[in-house]
């Protein structure tokens, strides 16, 4: 055995001249990868984004998508203002990191929820080349009719619950808070159709009012046939965006979601600074529906609109017809980073957006393996088990809770004191209670 002491020399035993030597190269070569990685600002980081891997024909692919576009902006005389992109993403009613300060060496750290960690809104953004923004459309989960989708259905009775008025934000509600066909519908009539800028007024023929282009990802939705109806009729006509080269060629997903989300974020973290504290405790309030509208309102508003702009400019959309702005298209994900960068991003903007960043100081000598465990303050009755599975060292089961309808995998560590695990168990026996 061989140990590096302070002063570069080698105690140990048992110790050869070639061992020694084989010890003291592989200590040159570990100080030269941390002088390496000081001296380009590189740190160990943990993954933050699962990246979509780009199919075979990707460039192919991009190449028929900038075609149609251009394709259709000579056809019907298509300027940047009359392009629009949206896209759905979501949002979480708790978007606590998955980082947090801890005593180095902690092999478990826990991170205190609001108990919403699996609730969210889906929220459809659209914006059009020239920077303009279009009202984003929030989907709230529940009944299209029921009590969630009245306490917003008009502006006074908005008012009355705390909401942002319609000119501001679309809201509807749908069983699973997604975009149905139902709910698309609904946007291309509230948002997309008003959005046009070739003034529809009068007349039945639709040769005679001026074609806009939405570009639209291949979401089965969009795709589907009233959908499209709806859309040629707000005269509008659509490119889609072929599937697998989203994550580079669609402005939504290139150049908005990051300032958006870290907005968001930065609107949470207000949030829980004014959370009451008794006892010593932070009480970790939920935000409201109406919290979550107010937010997405005002993180939108906040996108640089010069960004949108050249969103579309670096995706090749709203690029001038005679190519003198091809140079401007990139698939180059620094380029985009350094895009956002330039047109301005929250304070603390570039942690904010990213759920797993930064953790540079206590990575940099040490990767620590570290367990993170949601804290919720809010529990759920089981109603039954119907199976088990392996997984790792340990067992997950199928449970059914008590008011949900689907049933989900839920390892064995958080079913503790579980009168629905201790009657499976007696039923099938084996163990069980090992935490995966």
């Amino acid at each position: 055995m061989l140990a590096l002491r302070e002063d570069g020399k080698f105690k140990g035993y048992d110790a050869d001249a070639a061992m020694v030597d084989k010890a003291r190269a592989w200590a040159r070569i570990h100080a030269w990868a941390k002088l390496f990685c000081r001296r380009h600002d590189l740190v160990n980081r943990r993954k933050t984004k699962e990246g979509q891997v780009l199919p075979k024909d990707a460039a192919e692919r991009l190449q028929r998508f900038r075609g149609h576009v251009l394709k259709m902006r000579k056809r019907h005389g298509i300027e940047a203002a009359d392009i629009i992109n949206a896209d759905q993403t979501p949002v979480w009613f708790d978007a606590a990191g998955n980082y947090t300060l801890e005593t180095r060496g902690a092999r478990t750290c826990f991170i205190q929820s609001n108990g919403k960690s699996k609730q969210r809104v889906t929220v459809m953004l659209a914006a059009a080349a020239d920077g303009r923004k279009l009202p984003p459309h929030i989907i709230f989960k529940g009944s299209s009719d029921g009590s969630i989708a009245k306490s917003f259905q008009d502006d006074a009775t908005r008012r009355r619950n705390g909401y942002p008025l319609s000119t501001k934000v679309i809201l509807s509600a749908q069983k699973k808070a997604w975009f149905d066909q139902g709910i698309m519908r609904t946007w291309v009539k509230e948002v997309l159709q008003p959005a046009h800028t070739g003034g529809v007024q009068g007349g039945d023929d639709p040769e005679n009012i001026k074609k806009n282009l939405v570009v639209l990802d291949a979401f089965s939705v969009h795709r589907a046939a009233e959908v499209m109806n709806d859309i040629r009729k707000a005269h509008f006509c659509m490119s889609m965006v072929p599937g697998g080269v989203t994550s580079v060629c669609q402005p939504a997903d290139t150049h908005w979601n990051k300032p958006f989300k870290a907005y968001l974020r930065q609107q949470f973290n207000e949030h829980l600074l004014l959370q009451q504290v008794e006892a010593g405790e932070t009480l970790m309030r939920p935000p409201t529906r109406a919290d979550i509208a107010w937010w997405v309102v005002r993180a939108w508003d906040n996108v640089n609109t010069s960004l949108i702009v050249a969103s579309f400019l670096h995706n090749g959309i709203s690029n001038a017809l005679d190519g003198s702005q091809d140079a401007l298209i990139t698939e180059n994900s620094a380029d985009v980073a350094a895009e956002i960068r330039r047109h301005g991003m929250p304070a603390d903007g570039e942690r904010l957006a990213d759920e797993n960043a930064d953790a540079e100081e206590a990575l940099e000598e040490e990767e620590q393996d570290v367990i993170v465990q949601s804290v919720s303050r809010e529990e759920y009755e089981v109603e039954k088990i119907t199976r088990k599975r392996k997984r790792g060292r340990g067992y997950q089961f199928y449970v059914k809770w008590v008011g949900w309808k689907d049933p989900t995998w839920e390892p064995a560590h958080k079913l503790k004191n579980c009168a629905a695990l201790d009657a499976f168990e007696a039923r099938h026996g084996g163990p069980s209670r090992r935490t995966v």
